[in-house]
């Protein structure tokens, strides 16, 4: 199994919008691409740096070739939707996580 992790660090004044954002929009987005088998919103206790929240998204992929595709097909999607609502608002990594 593949565990994509996008963390986002986000100001503390916009924490409770920005989890409704992915909750109610980014969540069920990926969601119907239906390629992922689970995907999970997490937030992150260790403190990275003050005043900012951090948040991660885990999706949970099956099989190499559903992650691909997600790769090729979805993530720019995902960028597209966030940035339109919060360009310059928020920083963002990803890691690509094999369980063991």
């Amino acid at each position: 199994m593949l565990v994509y992790n996008i963390t986002f660090s986000i100001e503390e004044s916009t924490e409770n919008e920005f989890i409704d954002f992915l909750k109610k929009e980014l969540m069920p987005f990926i969601e119907l691409q239906n390629l992922t088998s689970s995907v999970t919103l997490l937030k992150l206790l260790t403190e990275i740096q003050q005043e900012l929240t951090n948040l991660a998204l885990q999706l949970n992929f099956e099989e190499i070739e559903k992650y691909i595709s997600f790769e090729n097909e979805i993530l720019e999607k995902i960028i597209e939707k966030t940035d339109s609502k919060y360009k310059g608002k928020y920083l963002t990594f990803n890691t690509l996580l094999e369980k063991i």
